[in-house]
């Protein structure tokens, strides 16, 4: 069968790049991601300050109780599916190498995925479902969110949330509210939501071909990949690191260690 060496796509799975170029937006793009990766990693300093003073017994951060119940099982289904989302996709991302030094480092990473989930027939159909459940239980997620406004009034981001932000940035004691816990939400919820849309657009890329340019296709491609970056980063690094394990292991510290130092006060 003879192959069309001449259309895009074509290029691009067999050279493992664009040789028609993507165009001049791919470095606002890129830009941008990094400028969003610079913010997260300063939000995970404040978290790093916040452990510190918590661990000191100076600080009790608020734990307002928001992700409960039916908001508590969605998000954990939300992050189950798009650990599978994420590891069957970086499969495919760096099933060949790309010549680089990441890519090579990157599909040595991941051999263990990819002998887990098989041939790519197989990892490209368990992304896919993935993505689909991962469409499905965000839907739900809105849905929960417009029937309860309550809980949506409790999630907003208010003004006072914003000036605590600045004020710990500028060095000052983490104030005892739940800011960072808005913010990674709010954060989460903007990068799965891109990441569902480009990843649409991925899968409709012929259809999508017929009213746009290829060059909207690669836009697309380039969103979705660094989007996936910023959001595993922040996902694993920051709430699930961060929120999931240290902070209520140092809450849990902090208390014991105020206890312990509060009868020492009294005796003197």
């Amino acid at each position: 069968m003879a192959a069309n060496l001449g259309t895009p796509s074509t290029s691009r799975a067999l050279y493992r790049k664009n040789l028609f170029g993507i165009g001049w937006l791919a470095l606002p793009i890129k830009a941008f991601y990094s400028l969003l990766t610079v913010v997260i990693l300063l939000f995970g300093f404040t978290c790093l300050r916040e452990l510190y003073y918590t661990l000191k017994g100076d600080l009790s951060p608020s734990t307002s109780g928001l992700f409960t119940g039916w908001l508590a099982v969605q998000t954990i289904l939300l992050f189950m599916f798009y650990t599978l989302l994420d590891s069957s996709g970086i499969t495919l991302l760096y099933a060949y190498t790309h010549g680089d030094l990441i890519s090579n480092v990157m599909i040595r990473i991941t051999e263990p995925l990819r002998q887990f989930f098989g041939s790519a027939d197989a990892r490209s159909l368990v992304h896919r479902l993935a993505g689909l459940s991962l469409i499905l239980g965000f839907t739900g997620h809105v849905i929960y969110l417009a029937m309860h406004r309550d809980v949506f009034r409790r999630l907003r981001i208010q003004r006072e949330d914003l000036r605590q932000a600045f004020e710990e940035l500028r060095r000052c004691k983490p104030p005892e509210t739940d800011w960072k816990v808005k913010v990674a939400y709010w954060l989460v919820t903007f990068l799965v939501a891109v990441m569902l849309l480009t990843g649409v657009g991925e899968w409709a890329a012929f259809e999508l071909m017929k009213y746009v340019s290829y060059q909207v296709v690669e836009y697309n491609n380039l969103i979705h990949e660094w989007n996936g970056r910023t959001l595993s980063l922040f996902l694993y690094g920051i709430v699930v690191f961060f929120f999931g394990l240290l902070r209520p292991l140092a809450i849990r510290l902090g208390r014991w260690v105020s206890g312990r130092e509060m009868p020492t006060r009294e005796r003197r």
